[in-house]
C-alpha cells in the first residue's frame, strides 16, 4: 500500500458519516447525485461499510469496502471527487 492509499484508508477508518445528510444540512442536487451513484458502485460491487470521508463547500469525497470474488481479498474503493481509487487493504 503506498503513501496515499494509508492516507484513504485512514481517511476512512476516522469517518463515523454514513449519509450525504449528516455531512451537509440542504446538500445540492448535485451532491445528493453524486452520492447516489457512490452507492450504486458500492452495491454494484456487494460492499458495505459505506462512509462520507471528507467534505467541503464543493466536493465531497466516499469510500467503502467489498470482497474481490476472483481473489477474494479485502478491497478500499475510493471516491473523490475527480476518481475511483480501488486498492487491497
Amino acid at each position: 500500500m503506498n503513501k496515499k492509499e494509508t492516507g484513504f484508508l485512514w481517511s476512512y477508518q476516522r469517518s463515523t458519516l454514513t449519509d450525504i445528510y449528516q455531512a451537509y444540512k440542504n446538500p445540492s442536487y448535485a451532491k445528493v447525485k453524486a452520492f447516489k451513484n457512490c452507492r450504486a458502485d458500492m452495491e454494484a460491487h456487494d460492499g458495505y461499510d459505506f462512509r462520507i470521508t471528507g467534505k467541503s463547500c464543493d466536493f465531497f469525497s466516499c469510500a467503502f469496502c467489498y470482497v474481490d470474488h476472483e481473489t477474494h481479498k479485502e478491497h478500499l474503493r475510493y471516491h473523490t471527487y475527480a476518481r475511483v481509487y480501488d486498492f487491497e487493504i
